[in-house]
């Protein structure tokens, strides 16, 4: 006589494969779980770290910032060669400084940098464009 799938498995054996098939998807499930929450709680440690030194980048660009304009900050970012040689800086030669020093800290350059260095890059763009910005025409 032939068993119906219904009635569950006809000899022993079937039984433990059927319940080993049952606890290997439940195990897996619990390590997919583990391994998610294990990210969740790492990203969020990372985004931590980083709203942490955000602040402190950003108050270290403020102070490089203090008092100098937009040449004075180009020169405090290493670009002292481009802009010394220019005691009245026009317009075009501010312009290609800024072109460099925006090649040199964007964000998209510095995926493999550390976070710092990452921080740092999206704290002098930001100012950078701010400053560019408020420059008369």
């Amino acid at each position: 006589m032939h068993k119906s799938v219904a009635e569950g498995p006809s000899l022993p054996w079937q039984a433990v494969q059927v319940t080993g098939r049952v606890a290997n998807g439940v195990g897996k499930q619990k390590q997919r779980m583990q391994a998610h929450r294990a990210e969740e709680i790492s990203r969020r440690e990372e985004e931590e770290a980083q709203t942490e030194l955000r602040g402190l980048m950003a108050a270290k660009v403020a102070a490089m910032a203090k008092g100098t304009d937009l040449r004075g900050f180009m020169m405090k970012c290493g670009f002292e060669e481009a802009l010394a040689a220019c005691t009245e800086c026009t317009r075009a030669a501010l312009q290609a400084t800024y072109r460099k020093l925006l090649f040199k800290y964007h964000p998209d350059r510095m995926v493999s940098k550390s976070l710092e260095e990452r921080v740092m890059a999206e704290e002098v763009t930001k100012h950078m464009t701010c400053a560019w910005s408020r420059l008369p025409p």
